[in-house]
């Protein structure tokens, strides 16, 4: 944040279209990417906006694609890389009174597991080959439906101990 107009254009190349936000600058749109960039009346760069274009490209879903329990069980006693190809950039994971996601880049958290994630969802594997999938007190398996977006698998795991 902060680079001048000019370095903007140098480092990422010119937009496609320009459009003016008033009083807060102008966006700058480049076609065929999933960002778009904001440039402040100051001339510098005020905001990165990152697109969800996931719809975009699979616009349905296809079930066949859902892993099973056993097979996600296997991914998650795996490496970090292996891990990151079935999680959402967007995880975000409820234990007890804290919300816990990336809070750094994708790289980073994969090669260092700063936020933790890592290391929480091979802690909270452990134990899982005796969850009673047929007992709805232990686990659970639904559909999120969230407005413009995939529907998402989710997983509930009800048994603490």
């Amino acid at each position: 944040m902060g680079m001048t107009k000019e370095n903007v254009i140098k480092v990422i190349g010119k937009p496609s279209n320009i459009k003016s936000v008033g009083e807060y600058g102008e966006v700058f749109e480049y076609d065929d990417t999933n960002y778009s960039v904001e440039i402040n009346q100051q001339n510098k760069l005020s905001s990165i906006k990152i697109k969800e274009l996931y719809f975009d490209y699979y616009p349905v879903p296809k079930s066949e694609k859902i892993l099973s329990f056993k097979n996600i069980s296997e991914i998650f006693k795996s490496n970090n890389k292996k891990i990151s190809e079935i999680l959402s950039p967007g995880l975000e994971i409820y234990k007890e009174d804290k919300v816990i996601f990336f809070k750094h880049s994708w790289r980073n958290e994969i090669e260092n597991d700063l936020s933790g994630i890592y290391s929480l969802i091979r802690e909270s594997v452990v134990g899982l080959d005796k969850v009673d999938r047929t007992n709805l007190d232990e686990y659970e398996e639904n559909m999120r439906v969230v407005l413009n977006q995939n529907i998402k698998h989710v997983l509930k795991f009800k048994k603490t101990s």
